[in-house]
């Protein structure tokens, strides 16, 4: 019992550092990082206090309600184990799925700061340089608005990263008004009938983010691979988080 709560302690400990680093480093806070946080102090109060939690549960469960709840919270709880297992596998093929035939490129947009493409933004930035230098025929669509806290759009911000970095502007266009991922899709198909590009789309945006694009890509009726900015692993965790939440968000309330 000694080693699983010290193992339960160091779990907790080691999710509460991870969590913490993206705001410590880089001033992100979103409910990614929030509700990891508050879980992995759960998880070390749950083991400073367990022989007590436990022998209040126990006694809890030998009353009939008590146990009737104590059943339907692990009935909610292996639905969400099940849920978080097959979308975190969905997650791990989408972020895979490279392209198989000549497609239209999409990137989806992501905070500009004051200085330029936020880190998140220029992982995307670096996928869609190294795809649109290996592929010298292919037309990218650049999408992304304008936020009240940014300096430019963010098409506009990647438009000129991607220009200095040798990416001729005449295979460039931009969406430059979706403030989402489903208006980033939708404007961008409307700017491929437009000007009669490839309907298909290789949509471009980080790994963890690439299931939820191509569900909602699909649901427009867009086919779609998928090349993917890697993450960086510090910040995977609180992004991970927080897309599971937008995946369930998706299913119930699209936007």
């Amino acid at each position: 019992m000694k080693l699983i709560k010290t193992t339960l302690i160091i779990c907790g400990i080691i999710l509460f550092v991870w969590f913490v680093i993206p705001f410590t480093l880089f001033g992100i806070l979103n409910a990614g990082n929030m509700i990891g946080i508050a879980f992995s102090i759960l998880l070390i109060l749950y083991c400073i206090y367990f022989s007590n939690i436990n022998h209040k549960i126990l006694k809890f469960r030998k009353m009939k309600i008590g146990n009737v709840i104590f059943k339907l919270i692990l009935l909610i709880t292996l639905l969400i184990v099940i849920f978080i297992i097959f979308t975190t596998a969905k997650m791990i093929w989408k972020a895979n799925n490279i392209p198989q035939e000549e497609t239209t490129v999409v990137v989806l947009g992501c905070q500009v700061k004051p200085y330029g493409p936020s880190l998140m933004l220029q992982e995307r930035l670096d996928a869609a340089h190294k795809y649109l230098s290996e592929n010298k025929n292919i037309k990218c669509i650049l999408s992304g608005g304008k936020g009240n806290d940014e300096p430019m759009s963010e098409a506009e911000c990647m438009y000129n990263w991607l220009v200095d970095m040798g990416i001729d502007k005449d295979r460039l266009y931009m969406d430059d008004k979706s403030t989402s991922t489903r208006e980033n899709l939708i404007f961008s198909k409307r700017i491929i009938e437009e000007n009669g590009l490839n309907p298909v789309m290789t949509v471009i945006t980080n790994d963890f983010h690439q299931y939820r694009a191509s569900q909602i890509a699909e649901t427009l009726g867009i086919k779609n691979y998928n090349v993917s900015g890697k993450t960086l692993i510090t910040l995977l965790p609180t992004y991970y988080v927080r897309e599971l939440g937008g995946i369930l968000f998706e299913i119930f309330i699209p936007i």
